[in-house]
């Protein structure tokens, strides 16, 4: 069934290829629409702009590697948020003085929400950014959160990597890539209301604590933060419960029932569950999301071993973004599903790609038709006399369009197809 269902693909391309192919050859001009010209008329009151702004204030970036912090990362992106005057972001300077006024230490890493939220409310600000930058295996990896303190709430997070380029400036990819997260803040479109929360999460790192473990523990409670349905347990919060409960993270056990009975001891909706392991062919990462009241393991991915780290942020990022975009997937309704990967397609997936494929054969018959009906006239054309060539000329061009739509519906069918015969 499943080489059937290729070699239909493969048809299908060759006769979307071949319609599309010879109508644009035969075609003797094309028009082309010009390229949408970028704006980039600037408010010549900048300096008013800035001073009406609302208040951020950047918290240095944390090296999970290290456990320090990366100063020249903040101030990269104060000067940043100063140049794009949509904030009116904090000095160093007067962030520092204020926080001397209560006893709080600068370099203190700050790089979850309890922290930024004290942070904001101590500094009196409207915006807290606070998030990690981390070097490792040729790779940035990082992780930014915008705050918003009046309504107590991360807003904004994105996570993600970029090589760490050999020479003189390595970092040009990641400041590249903090300029494009400034750029795409503004405060009058950032969404401030309330999300309905679905319960507490705790994130139980079991890996044997790494650079590696670290800097995927921490993504992955960036991502509960972005799904903005979740509060998040903070590490150090966690720490002290397991500290107080005489639970050493070495005793609990990974099984469903080892950890379920950890969400409730913990009195958590739900628990995810990272372990980093090495094996002889490379790490291996196993991930898990519980759905505590309901004893049950809503989605478990285990990936395979792999010797690049980078291989391992993408199946971590591909499992949340995957699982977040299930509109029941992060609740606690019983009928929640999630496969795991390496399944068949659902009965459903395989009837909606039978169709694509039928839908896709059709047009391309019916492109693959006109086509040839065209490929008719057009000789009929060259060989007829003025009159009659004008006429068939005029149904060339006709069943040329014909064609072509038709090829396109097809492709359009065809690669619906495929994704969903992919994933």
């Amino acid at each position: 069934m499943k080489l059937l269902a290729i070699q239909s693909m493969k048809c299908c391309a060759i006769t979307v290829a071949v319609c599309l192919t010879f109508p644009i050859e035969r075609a003797t001009a094309l028009s082309q629409s010009p390229n949408a010209s970028v704006d980039s008329t600037q408010n010549p009151d900048l300096a008013e702009r800035r001073a009406e702004a609302p208040t951020l204030t950047v918290l240095d970036p944390v090296d999970v590697n290290t456990g320090r912090t990366a100063p020249r990362y903040g101030d990269i992106l104060r000067r940043q948020l100063e140049s794009a005057a949509k904030f009116r972001p904090l000095s160093r300077e007067e962030m520092e003085k204020k926080l001397a006024d209560f006893n709080w230490d600068p370099a203190k890493p700050c790089h979850e929400f309890q922290c930024g939220f004290d942070a904001g409310n101590v500094l009196l600000t409207e915006y807290v950014c606070f998030g990690t930058v981390t070097s490792l295996q040729g790779l940035f990896a990082y992780t930014f959160n915008i705050l918003h303190v009046p309504t107590g709430q991360v807003i904004v997070s994105e996570v993600g990597e970029v090589p760490s380029n050999p020479g003189s400036d390595g970092e040009e990819p990641l400041k590249a890539r903090m300029s494009a997260f400034v750029s795409g803040l503004d405060a009058g479109r950032l969404d401030k209301a309330k999300r309905a929360s679905r319960g507490l999460m705790a994130v139980v790192d079991l890996s044997v604590s790494s650079p590696e473990s670290r800097v995927l523990a921490e993504r992955v409670g960036t991502h509960a933060y972005a799904s903005r349905h979740y509060d998040l347990m903070s590490q150090l919060e966690l720490q002290e419960l397991l500290t107080a409960m005489n639970i050493p993270l070495a005793n609990i056990a990974s099984t469903d029932s080892g950890l379920i009975a950890l969400g409730a001891r913990l009195n958590v909706a739900f628990l995810v569950q990272s372990r980093l392991s090495r094996e002889s062919r490379g790490q291996k990462l196993d991930l898990a999301l519980f759905d505590i009241p309901g004893k049950r393991r809503i989605r478990d991915w285990p990936s395979k071993p792999t010797r690049e780290f980078q291989d391992l942020l993408h199946f971590e990022n591909r499992f949340f973004t995957t699982l977040l975009g299930l509109p029941d997937a992060q609740g606690a309704s019983p009928d929640a599903r999630a496969e795991k990967p390496g399944r068949r397609p659902s009965w459903k997936k395989g009837l909606l790609s039978v169709l694509g494929l039928s839908a896709a054969a059709g047009f391309g018959f019916l492109a693959y038709s006109f086509h040839q009906e065209a490929d008719k006239n057009h000789g009929l054309a060259e060989t007829s006399l003025s009159g009659q060539a004008n006429h068939f000329k005029r149904a060339t061009e006709a069943q040329d369009k014909s064609a072509l739509l038709n090829a396109a519906l097809s492709a359009i069918s065809l690669g619906a197809s495929i994704t969903l015969f992919s994933f």
